[in-house]
């Protein structure tokens, strides 16, 4: 079975749910000397997440790949949505009102687990404990699912016949993060990320020295490899997207933002609305690591000593209709300016808002600088405090 495929399955579908019980950038980070990377705003704590995978056929729905602290713990769980594989046998004749169903189901599950801890294994949930070397791991399960319907009359016994069973395969794609260490040579793995800011010099900026813990450079990093680029992290985004500079066929290291995802995903569903019922959010900026800022400097971007692209929580995003590399018409006046940009930023600051995430946000009426597409657009960033955001960058 190949990265990030599925096998479809007959008849009807299974959902694959995954209850992150200690999830990277997101929870609490493993005992011991590793610690969870400072940064993150105090407000806007996620949740333990739960994600389902819908299977049915060829399509697959939510996310593929979780993030998880080395030691950090997981449940993995499969269950048959209620009615699978149930149909009313004969049609919908009349005579079948009288009549009484009831099913019997059992699902067998068969893991297969590379490398970690399997903490207990029951009625198809399984507890993964993350090793502590990190990298990419691949936990297959294999499901078949018998049902029996029993169809009889008030009073009477009735008879079972057995359904055809259903079958199918998942995989869970689990990421466990690099740790970084900011006092040494600025690689991992061979790959530079380069030297950060120093937030503990005595000549920072008074907004830096107030809050030194949130300039402090990542510790935890995940590999974007060919084989993990494309894996769904949500239902609307992939791991490759928060990297968009990214060659496609070298591995590249950024520390993931859970946050910083769960408040595009609220963005994509705020801007959903009878006039845009499909609406698309494009990251033409995410991470940028101090060793790509300088080359891109060098092309002329704007990125700033202290600018939060670096720290994983920054994006600069445009919203449209067919997932293009331009701003959308979102105010439905026919034509696109900055006021489809002002009407974007809005919505982010309601999300940032509404799930507690401070920030910065900006308005850029045309590129700010020659290394992004001519069109307006929105930045933003998760800092953890409230910074003064413009309306208009020119």
């Amino acid at each position: 079975m190949k990265n990030g495929q599925r096998s479809g399955m007959t008849n009807a579908a299974l959902v694959v749910c995954a209850t992150v019980l200690s999830i990277a950038f997101a929870a609490a980070a493993p005992q011991g000397k590793s610690k969870a990377p400072v940064g993150a705003a105090k407000t806007g704590e996620l949740p333990p997440l739960v994600a389902e995978q819908v299977i049915s056929g060829d399509t697959v729905l939510g996310p593929e790949c979780y993030v998880v602290f080395p030691g950090g713990k997981i449940e993995l769980r499969i269950v048959a949505p209620a009615g699978a594989g149930v149909g009313t046998p004969g049609g919908t004749d009349a005579a079948a009102s009288d009549r009484v169903f009831s099913m019997t189901r059992s699902i067998e599950c068969r893991w297969k687990v590379p490398a970690g801890v399997v903490g207990w294994i029951g009625d198809c949930r399984l507890e993964w404990t993350a090793p502590t070397r990190p990298g990419h791991y691949q936990i297959g399960c294999e499901v078949e699912s018998r049902s029996a319907l029993k169809v009889a009359r008030p009073g009477t016994e009735g008879k079972a016949r057995d359904l055809a069973p259903l079958h199918g395969s998942t995989v869970f794609h689990m990421l466990v993060p690099y740790e970084f260490d900011p006092e040494g040579s600025g690689v991992i793995e061979g790959v530079p990320i380069g030297i950060y800011p120093n937030e503990n010099d005595k000549n920072v900026k008074a907004i830096i020295a107030e809050h030194r813990e949130l300039y402090r450079p990542p510790r935890w990093f995940v590999g974007l490899t060919p084989e993990t680029r494309d894996l769904r992290v949500s239902a609307h985004f992939r791991l490759r997207e928060f990297v968009p500079d990214a060659p496609k066929d070298a591995t590249v290291f950024f520390p993931y933002n859970a946050n910083l995802c769960r408040a595009l995903e609220t963005v994509l569903e705020d801007l959903r609305t009878s006039a845009l019922p499909e609406p698309h959010v494009r990251i033409l900026r995410g991470y940028v690591s101090p060793h790509d800022a300088e080359r891109q400097r060098r092309q002329g971007a704007r990125l700033l000593t202290w600018n939060r692209y670096q720290y994983g929580d920054g994006a600069l995003i445009v919203a449209n209709r067919d997932a293009g590399m331009k701003m959308g018409d979102l105010t439905g006046d026919g034509k696109t300016d900055v006021r489809d940009a002002e009407f974007l930023a809005q919505v982010v600051l309601r999300v940032q808002k509404r799930l507690r995430l401070p920030g910065w946000i900006g308005v850029y009426a045309e590129r700010p600088d020659p290394t992004l597409p001519e069109t307006p657009m929105v930045g933003f960033d998760l800092r953890g405090y409230w910074a003064e955001s413009y309306s208009v960058e020119p």
